[in-house]
């Protein structure tokens, strides 16, 4: 008969060798950074001579490490690059991670339902591990190529896309990807760096003095090019626009459906009545004809300035969730610093982080567990703002992980990704 294990045992197990625990303390920091943008006061910007701005530093950056670790995560779980031998050990990883991604998506979707206002990250991270999946095995120096692309043309493309597309007629699907908090050019190019970074060897020194020698520039580099050139706009803070009329990526589904059924509705209506909507009017109607609205499109594209005013924008623009190549330099070099100094340190004294990387290796309880919080205290459409609701947040999320993770294992929501990646999979 198996001996039970001991608590303490277990949780001491959490974070031994082949698991990476600074990658664990990095994704918990992630987290509470992701919180602090939603739930915490304090300023909006940040003045590198200035340390009282320094908690302005969970604007964006967190969501950017998020990412990152992510394709971290999904370098580990397919074997960091190395290709299985048979055809179907290669179908049933790429399954397991459709199943996650599926996993994760739906999870993101039901928490945006409560309609809280936060712009739940966990939809955007389901279509990450699905734009993942092309490049699972490519080249460690593909990824990087593909990856500092995405980042340096991506939000050039993507200003003359948004040029091009009908305004305030954008579907929720391109919402989602192409515009918004979570730009997909620059999460993209992030998630595919994570990827890269999970193939090194994070337990070398020498390697984890070299990312932090290449964040700390890369910073140095985007914030720079951002404070000369970039915009003075307030970095948004994790909260979405309600009505959605901005091109958020988090779009209103519930009134999407809505104006489906509206839509459907008022078809019907002409069916039985035998008559389209203009007939009601007075209007006279014709089966044939061409209604051509290519003028009122041309008319709504604005100036050649104005394409050439948004291409320099995305450019030049580092704010938070901005999208511009700025960010994504500067940014990305930040999420680098932390997670290596993060494995620096965890990995010279494991037992002092245990609480923190445990706590880490539940992002979706954890992630989902304050957004139903926020939901609780200030209902549909409600905002709260509260220091003291923050630590509240952070100690009992600490609290909770290290027990769940003492007596029972893996986090409860972090068992449905694995289940249905598994069933994808025929497991």
């Amino acid at each position: 008969m198996k001996q039970p294990i001991h608590p303490i045992e277990r949780l001491r197990g959490s974070v031994q060798s082949p698991r990476l625990p600074g990658i664990d303390v990095a994704r918990a920091l992630a987290i509470f950074g992701m919180i602090a943008a939603h739930v915490a006061s304090g300023p909006s910007s940040v003045s590198i001579m200035d340390p009282s701005t320094y908690p302005a530093l969970v604007h964006g950056r967190p969501a950017v490490l998020f990412a990152l670790l992510a394709g971290v995560s999904i370098s580990l779980m397919t074997g960091r690059g190395e290709r299985p031998a048979s055809v179907s050990d290669v179908r049933g990883t790429r399954l397991k991670l459709i199943g996650r991604a599926l996993a994760i998506f739906l999870i993101g979707l039901l928490l945006e339902q409560l309609g809280t206002g936060i712009a739940v990250i966990l939809t955007f991270y389901g279509v990450l591990y699905f734009v993942a999946l092309p490049f699972v095995w490519a080249r460690t120096r593909t990824l990087v190529i593909v990856a500092i692309c995405l980042g340096l043309v991506g939000p050039s493309l993507l200003a003359v896309i948004q040029y091009l597309l009908p305004k305030g007629n954008v579907s929720p699907t391109i919402g989602l990807v192409l515009g918004g908090v979570y730009p997909l050019p620059v999460f993209w190019g992030i998630l595919l760096l994570g990827m890269a970074l999970g193939r090194l060897h994070l337990q070398s020194t020498r390697v984890l003095a070299g990312l932090v020698a290449v964040g700390v520039c890369a910073s140095a580099v985007g914030y720079s090019v951002g404070a000369m050139w970039g915009s003075d706009e307030e970095p948004k803070n994790g909260w979405i626009n309600q009505d959605n009329g901005n091109g958020s990526s988090q779009p209103d589904w519930s009134a999407v459906i809505s104006k489906l059924k509206k839509q459907k509705a008022k078809q019907a209506d002409g069916m039985q009545t035998g008559s389209p909507a203009s007939e009601s009017s007075g209007e006279a109607s014709s089966d044939e004809g061409i209604e051509s609205r290519w003028g009122q499109y041309l008319d709504g594209l604005g100036s050649s300035k104005q394409l050439k005013d948004s291409i320099k924008k995305s450019v030049v623009d580092s704010a938070p969730h901005s999208g511009g190549t700025a960010e994504f330099v500067g940014s990305g070099g930040f999420a680098l610093i932390v997670v290596a100094l993060c494995q620096l340190t965890v990995s010279r004294a494991r037992r002092w982080f245990v609480p923190i990387a445990v706590t880490g290796a539940m992002p979706l309880t954890i992630y989902t567990a304050h957004v139903i919080v926020v939901f609780v205290l200030g209902g549909p459409a409600g905002t709260v703002v509260s220091n003291p609701l923050y630590w509240s947040l952070v100690i009992g999320s600490v609290t909770f992980a290290n027990g769940w993770m003492a007596f029972i294992g893996r986090g409860p929501l972090e068992r449905f990704p694995r289940w249905l990646g598994n069933r994808a999979a025929g497991q």
